[in-house]
C-alpha cells in the first residue's frame, strides 16, 4: 500500500475527534491528501447499524459482533484500501482495537475475534495507533458533567471504561502495533502540539 493508515483510539471523551482534525490540518498543510473514516460508520451501514444495535437490546452478542465485523469489512474494503492504494493518508476514528478492548475475557475471546478480523480487515493493519488516554473520572465528568451520584447506567459506563483502557493497551502490545500514547488530560492545544511533534 502506498498510503498510511493511522487509527485513533481512547475511551469516550478523550478528544479523538478534535485531534483527528488537528492532524488532518497539519498533514494537508504538508501536501498530503487525507481521508477520514470511522468505525462503525461505513457508507453501507451508517444509517442502519447504530439503529439496529440501539433499538434491539436483546440482540444476541454474536449477532452484534457479526454486524460490527460486516461494517468493518465495508469500511476497509470500500474506503480504506482504495485511499491507501492512491497514496492517501487515512485517519480512522476507532478501529478493530475497539472491539477487542470491550471484551470481558480477552483470554477466551481474542482468538475468535482475531479469526473474524482476518476476514474483515482484508489483511490491512494500522501503520500507527494514536491512543489518547484520560482517567475514567475525567471521562465521566466530560460526558455526564459530573462524576458523583451516577445512576446505574452511568456507573456501568464507568466500569466498562476502566476495562477498555486496560484491554486496549494489552491488545496494542499483543499485536505489536506502533503506538503513540498521548496524555488527554492536557488542554486540547497541548495534546495537539504533542501529537504533531511526533510527525
Amino acid at each position: 500500500m502506498k498510503g498510511s493508515y493511522i487509527v485513533f483510539e481512547g475511551i469516550d471523551g478523550s478528544g479523538k475527534s478534535t485531534q483527528i482534525q488537528s492532524l488532518k490540518t497539519y498533514l494537508e498543510k504538508k501536501g498530503q491528501t487525507v481521508v477520514l473514516v470511522r468505525e462503525p460508520g461505513s457508507i453501507t451501514f451508517k444509517d442502519t447499524l447504530r439503529s439496529i444495535v440501539k433499538n434491539n437490546s436483546e440482540i444476541n452478542a454474536d449477532t452484534r459482533q457479526f454486524l460490527f465485523m460486516a461494517d468493518r469489512s465495508e469500511v476497509i474494503s470500500k474506503e480504506v484500501i482504495p485511499a491507501l492504494d492512491k497514496g492517501f493518508t487515512v485517519l480512522s476514528d476507532r478501529s478493530f482495537l475497539t472491539g477487542m478492548s470491550y471484551c470481558l475475557s480477552p483470554e477466551t475471546e481474542w482468538d475468535d475475534l482475531a479469526n473474524l478480523n482476518k476476514v474483515a480487515l482484508h489483511g490491512v493493519l494500522p501503520d500507527l495507533v494514536i491512543n489518547i488516554e484520560i482517567s475514567v473520572d475525567t471521562m465521566i465528568s466530560r460526558i455526564f458533567g459530573r462524576n458523583e451520584n451516577l445512576d446505574h447506567i452511568e456507573q456501568k459506563v464507568k466500569d466498562n471504561a476502566q476495562l477498555f483502557k486496560y484491554n486496549l493497551r494489552l491488545a496494542i502490545k499483543k499485536i505489536g502495533l506502533p503506538c503513540i500514547h498521548l496524555n488527554g488530560e492536557l488542554s486540547p492545544n497541548l495534546v495537539s502540539d504533542n501529537l504533531i511533534s511526533s510527525f
